[in-house]
């Protein structure tokens, strides 16, 4: 009953995460049509660059789904490398800008200068943090913040996400 449960749990989740990039998909599709209609190239190509890290992320997400049976099955590896926290933030913050702007959300990043690099698998942190983000987006006020901040505390890099919603 608790695993029926869990797997129940993690559909609702999986589809809730995957709304999102469809989403996207959706209004940059309506926007490339409009901008084209209107000759305005340099917003089409724009637009197709979010069509693109759209996509991606709906092809990422698909992976995860896939990685619950490696995780069932006792085979998921994890591929760690050295990485910039704060680079891999900018990163998912420049896919989400137009999600950002479309739903009225102010994006502050503010991390610490001169942080280390960590070492971490950097799809599977890099889900994290879209998940982190799309939700302080999704559940935000109108016209609310996101401000997202990076520390160093002790031995830790504290990454850190806060959102005016609910």
């Amino acid at each position: 009953a608790e695993a029926s449960r869990m797997k129940s749990e993690f559909i609702s989740v999986f589809s809730h995460q995957l709304r999102s990039p469809l989403s996207i998909t959706k209004w940059t599709l309506e926007i490339v049509d409009r901008e084209m209609k209107a000759g305005n190239l340099e917003n089409v190509i724009s637009s197709l660059r979010t069509f693109r890290d759209s996509t991606e992320s709906m092809i990422s997400l698909v992976n995860s789904l896939l990685e619950v049976s490696r995780i069932e099955a006792g085979t998921l590896v994890l591929n760690k490398a050295k990485i910039s926290l704060v680079d891999l933030t900018k990163s998912v913050l420049a896919e989400m800008q137009s999600y950002a702007e479309a739903s009225k959300i102010k994006i502050e990043f503010a991390p610490e200068p001169s942080l280390p690099e960590i070492w971490a698998d950097r799809d599977r942190l890099r889900m994290v943090i879209y998940n982190l983000l799309d939700n302080a987006i999704r559940y935000n006020k109108s016209e609310g913040l996101v401000s997202i901040s990076i520390k160093k505390q002790d031995s830790w890099l504290v990454w850190q996400v806060q959102d005016q919603g609910v």
